[in-house]
């Protein structure tokens, strides 16, 4: 058990800490713009890491074919949910703002509107 919780500790959590203690010292020492590397993490880096995997898996056609088979059912199944939610809420129309952060939501007779206070 001692086995298992230390190899836990040091295989899993330790690397995910790590990157975070030197991501928090680049932005303070740095002053990193966290917008751009966002970005680049999210148009570039996962791309990347997606291809890179997938073309080097040892997964069957059949198998993959399954995964996103399911992957899909997932995402209409929340997408449907999400839309029936906001029907019963009789909200007409959801808007992601980009600003200083937040989720806009308005429509019909009633309003939303909730931002962060950073």
């Amino acid at each position: 058990m001692v086995q298992l919780v230390t190899d836990i500790l040091f295989t899993i959590l330790a690397p995910i800490l790590l990157m975070v203690l030197v991501g928090a010292l680049l932005r303070w020492r740095l002053r990193i713009d966290i917008t751009t590397l966002g970005k680049l993490n999210i148009y570039l880096f996962v791309p990347v890491y997606v291809f890179e995997h997938v073309s080097t898996s040892q997964l069957e056609w059949q198998e993959m074919l399954g995964i996103f088979g399911i992957t899909v059912v997932q995402v209409v199944t929340l997408g449907l949910l999400v839309w029936g939610i906001g029907r019963a809420l009789r909200v007409s129309c959801w808007r992601i703002r980009n600003g200083r952060g937040g989720v806009v939501m308005s429509g019909g007779s009633r309003s939303w509107n909730w931002t962060s206070s950073w």
